[in-house]
């Protein structure tokens, strides 16, 4: 019972990438997570044989990092999102409460019809 184990368990496995590198990885996911994974597939068809963008190949150290990366910016790409539609039905609430709000013209009276 020296807790090993539980230390163990709780290593991710993932290891940062140097910053210039970080800069190129972290970009790269912030668009695999806005675009979808088709995008990754291009960007490893146009660059296959440039090693910056290595850390997009499973064997790659860095791999796990821009998996992660990538998952991270597509949630709060997702509630970024989410929370712009929660402000336009906020902003379009307030304007139906407006035009609600608003008196009714009255129809013109004694106008003899045509």
């Amino acid at each position: 019972a020296d807790g090993a184990g539980e230390v163990q368990g709780a290593v991710t496995g993932i290891i940062n990438p140097p910053p210039d590198l970080r800069l190129i990885v972290d970009k790269t996911a912030r668009f695999v997570a806005k675009n979808g994974k088709a995008f990754e597939s291009k960007i490893l068809q146009k660059n296959d044989k440039d090693l910056k963008f290595g850390f997009l190949r499973p064997n790659n150290p860095y791999h796990k990092y821009y998996l992660a990366k990538v998952d991270e910016l597509a949630i709060q790409i997702h509630k970024e999102q989410q929370g712009e539609k929660v402000s336009e039905t906020k902003a379009n609430d307030k304007t139906d409460k407006k035009i609600a709000e608003q008196p009714k013209p009255e129809a013109p009276k004694n106008v003899p019809e045509p």
